[in-house]
Order: C-alpha cells, then structure tokens, then sequence
C-alpha cells in the first residue's frame, strides 16, 4: 500500500517542477503546455490515490468496531500491566509467571491493535484530504489554463 503513497509523492514533486517551470518561464504556449501536464500529473495521482482512499475506511470502520469492546476494559488492562510491573510478579512461582506473562501479551496485543486502529484512521483522513488536494489542484491547473492566460506581449 505504501507503493501508490510513494507514486502519489513523486506525480506532486513532477507537478510542483512544472509549475515552476510554467511560472518562470515567459513564453505563452510553453506555459499552457506546462500548466496542461501540471493538471495530468494530478489526474493520475488522483487515481492512484482513490484505491487507499476507498479501502481505509472500511477497514478502519472494522478494527473500530472490533477495538469497541477492547476499549471498555482498558483500564483493567493497563491497571494489570502496572500492577505486574510494580509488584515484580514475573518473577514469582510458575503459575504467578505464566499469568504474568499471559497479561503481558494482552496488553502488548492490545496496545499494538490500538496503534493500528489509530494509523488507520489518521491515515484514512490524510489520504481523503489528498485526495481533495489532488482535485483542487487540478481544477487550478484547468482555471490557470482556460481562464488566467498569462499575457507576455502586454507587458514586456
């Protein structure tokens, strides 16, 4: 999934250096043709990111979902976790290390299942406000083409 991020990252950087090149340059047509590959380098980022923008939120709906009844008993777990560090009960008798073990695992599962419900969501607004950056820009890129046509013989 990181794939399509990366490409999305190098269509912005190649739209970013025609842009630069568009400004800076004082020939009518090239700016146009510029400007026009500008808004083509945004089209194809824009499609490459609709794939994560469809797919992570649905699967940050699910991990919440299933993270909901976890969430309840969070303080039990954390309070077990600090118990069993405080009280150094994971060096006691077999059957005092084995639950002290069998605790630290939960609460490691626990706390890795809450990582991932937290990226999924983060990452599935990132990804939703890309997208709309994207199209944004995009539709400046149609507006500096059809509406705000630099003219260079008005002003020398």
């Amino acid at each position: 999934l990181s794939a399509p991020l990366f490409l999305c990252g190098l269509m912005a950087m190649a739209g970013a250096g025609l842009i630069w090149k568009a400004v800076s340059s004082h020939d009518e047509s090239k700016t146009t043709r510029l400007f026009c590959c500008s808004a083509v380098c945004n089209a194809v980022a824009a499609l490459v990111v609709m794939l994560p923008s469809l797919y992570y939120p649905g699967v940050a709906a699910v991990v919440a979902a299933g993270m909901a009844p976890i969430h309840v008993y969070f303080l039990a777990i954390v309070a077990g976790h600090i118990a069993i560090k405080v009280s150094d009960a994971d060096s006691g008798d077999e059957d005092v290390n084995r639950a002290a073990h069998v605790y630290e695992i939960l609460y490691q599962g626990y706390c890795a299942a809450s990582r991932v419900e937290l990226c999924l969501s983060v990452g599935s607004f990132s990804v939703f406000l890309l997208l709309w950056v994207y199209a944004l820009d995009f539709l400046r890129n149609l507006a500096s083409i059809l509406l705000f046509k630099p003219r260079y013989d008005a002003s020398g």
